[in-house]
């Protein structure tokens, strides 16, 4: 089992968040005797536009200041979200990472213009036989992946292993890891669907029915 390396930080400095995670990562440089290859991405969140819980463009900093005096060229990298917003596009998720401040170095949106570009690689696993890459990740062998840390309804927690899993596929990657899951509705337990008309003031569409208040 791998190592986990840990510093207690429960400030919003935002310095002093970057200089811990820089002193994580030359811990394990340090034991693992790492060697950088010339071109390493870091694995980022930009954040959805009017959206202020990503990891701030500050907190990079230090560590792209130590990958560029280990002489290695360092960049930003992540692909396109599923949903409809700013980050559905290439173009729209350049203009949402600037605007939030992503500019200290080059922007690499892995799965092209519009999510349609990746390799397909087979893993033949039980809930996937083949996973969707975006295409830029096949160029690297290296990447530092920098997360906030999430709630997550099905998963209970997000971090680096939903940016490696999620946020390495393409748009189609996506969809296919989302396809799993739906809703199940047992027509023997709708008694909470008298409080949702109730509250949703359902009478405005008097056609509108959902269900037969079927309750036990």
């Amino acid at each position: 089992m791998s190592k986990v390396y840990f510093i207690k930080n429960t400030g919003s400095d935002y310095d002093k968040l970057g200089k811990d995670a820089l002193e994580l990562l030359k811990k394990i440089v340090s034991e693992t005797d790492h060697s950088f290859e010339k071109e390493v991405p870091i694995k980022v969140h930009f954040g959805e536009k009017g959206n202020k819980t990503f990891i701030p463009p500050k907190c990079y900093e230090a560590t792209i200041n130590y990958l560029k005096e280990q002489g290695v060229s360092p960049s930003y990298i992540e692909t396109n979200v599923l949903y409809r917003g700013s980050r559905t596009t290439t173009e729209l998720h350049l203009e949402t990472a600037k605007s939030h401040g992503f500019t200290q170095i080059p922007i690499i949106i892995a799965d092209g213009d519009i999510g349609t570009e990746y390799n397909e690689i087979e893993i033949n696993k039980e809930y996937l036989k083949t996973c969707k890459i975006g295409k830029e990740y096949g160029k690297y062998n290296q990447f530092i992946v920098m997360s906030h840390f999430k709630g997550h309804v099905a998963a209970g927690f997000g971090g680096s292993i939903k940016q490696l899993a999620m946020g390495f596929a393409s748009r189609a990657g996506k969809l296919e890891q989302h396809s799993g899951i739906s809703p199940v509705v047992d027509d023997k337990k709708l008694c909470g669907m008298r409080y949702l008309y109730e509250k949703m003031q359902l009478r405005r569409y008097p056609g509108f029915r959902l269900c037969s208040y079927r309750c036990e």
